[in-house]
């Protein structure tokens, strides 16, 4: 049987909706965006888990909100500066509700439709309450939620555009922390942006949200997505493995 899903209580569920449709009226559906603090260059292993910046997201949010859904911005990056008036109007953060911050960010990842976000510990949340999950900027490579869809981080050699193939970071590289010898590049905006409409609209469609991770091709036995039902972001993949690959990979 299903495992039931992690909610707020009742009244407080019906206290957080109502504070937020006063501040955006319901739409075609909600997605929460978890977007993590950025840490600072002091410990490499900490920055590389750093995800984008608001306006790297901006796109991605601009699209949800023509398409008609609410946006709930609950993670630590202020957004109020990177998007347009129009789009504004169809995204929440927390200080736009009359909410206690820390119960309107437990509402959004657990009343949202579709979650997406870094990975950080609000990841959790949207795992417990069983949301349908697009993993962004996914750093380390072995980090795995059951049945999430990730577009990761890539690695480059210095100077390259051409990121290291998925026999790179998911074999001996794996669980590596730091690639001294190596750029680690998080997701670029236009990615970010056809990551999440391709998510969105393989939800709209009853689709399954992405690629299954045997597209990657051979990789390291102990990854843990290979037990955990996992996607990979059709996007992801076609910017990281030649064409041909990314091709059959599809079918």
């Amino acid at each position: 049987a299903e495992k039931p899903r992690a909610r707020l209580p009742g009244e407080t569920r019906a206290r957080c909706a109502a504070a937020i449709a006063r501040a955006a009226a319901p739409g075609r559906g909600d997605v929460c965006l978890y977007a993590r603090y950025r840490a600072s260059a002091d410990a490499r292993s900490v920055v590389n888990r750093n995800g984008a910046a608001a306006t790297d997201y901006a796109p991605a949010i601009e699209w949800l909100a023509a398409r008609g859904y609410r946006i709930f911005l609950a993670g630590d990056i202020d957004f109020s500066d990177a998007l347009s008036a129009a789009t504004r109007a169809r995204a929440v953060q927390p200080g736009d509700v009359d909410l206690p911050r820390g119960e309107f960010m437990l509402y959004a990842a657990t009343e949202c439709d579709l979650w997406i976000g870094e990975d950080g510990g609000g990841t959790n949340v949207g795992w417990v309450a069983r949301r349908k999950m697009l993993g962004v900027n996914w750093f380390p490579f072995y980090a795995i939620f059951p049945g999430i869809t990730l577009c990761y981080k890539t690695v480059h050699r210095p100077g390259e555009a051409a990121p290291q193939g998925p026999d790179f970071m998911f074999g001996p590289s794996a669980f590596e922390f730091e690639f001294p010898d190596f750029e680690l590049r998080g997701n670029p905006p236009q990615l970010l942006r056809a990551a999440v409409a391709d998510f969105v609209e393989r939800h709209e469609r009853g689709e399954p949200p992405g690629l299954p991770t045997s597209a990657l091709g051979p990789t390291s036995p102990d990854l843990w997505f290979k037990l955990a039902s996992a996607f990979v972001s059709a996007p992801w993949l076609a910017r990281t493995v030649p064409a041909p690959h990314a091709a059959a990979a599809g079918r």
